[in-house]
């Protein structure tokens, strides 16, 4: 099996690459007759902000990893990162985790910390999409809908600013519980 192994990724990197050719080709009239207006500025200021976001989720996935128990080196990381990327046009919606908890595991990482860190990440990034959404609504929404929800879109995030330091030590990655102090109350102290 070991020996299948190079040839079997290189298989599923070929898979993937042919499905996202698969569908450009689907998609090339429509591509064709847009009247493209490339400006180099702003495409340059979207490759680098691309980057920057691609960079942070990286981070982000590394860290989350790491306090499950899965260190990774960032080039390591990176290689995961991008690879699996890849691999999420195969049809299907797994092969982009499924690849990541093999890599890892390949590295001595366990497969539940990955697939943990990955349900972290995802849910994190929903929450952090969801908080700048209301702000954004919150600022922008128009008409009689937006009037009546605004108080509530800016209490989500203010929450989150103004909670108590305790809770949000609660809600870090990894946080130990509180510990009562040595003095507290203890049933076999009267």
């Amino acid at each position: 099996m070991a020996r299948l192994r190079p040839w079997l990724q290189t298989g599923i990197f070929v898979l993937a690459v042919v499905f996202l050719g698969a569908l450009i080709a689907t998609q090339w009239q429509q591509l064709q007759a847009y009247p493209w207006q490339i400006e180099i500025g702003w495409l340059l200021l979207a490759l680098a902000l691309l980057w920057l976001t691609w960079l942070l989720e990286l981070n982000q996935w590394r860290f989350i990893l790491g306090r499950l128990g899965g260190s990774l080196r960032f080039g390591e990381a990176a290689r995961i990162w991008f690879l699996s990327n890849i691999i999420r046009y195969i049809p299907g919606n797994v092969w982009q985790f499924l690849g990541m908890a093999e890599m890892c595991s390949r590295l001595g990482i366990a497969r539940t910390a990955t697939f943990t860190s990955i349900a972290l990440h995802q849910a994190i990034s929903t929450l952090a999409g969801l908080l700048l959404a209301a702000v954004y609504f919150a600022l922008a929404g128009q008409g009689a809908w937006f009037d009546r929800l605004r108080p509530a879109l800016w209490l989500a995030p203010l929450g989150l600013i103004f909670l108590p330091a305790g809770a949000r030590n609660h809600l870090e990655l990894g946080a130990d519980p509180p510990q009562a102090p040595a003095s507290a109350h203890h049933p076999d102290r009267r």
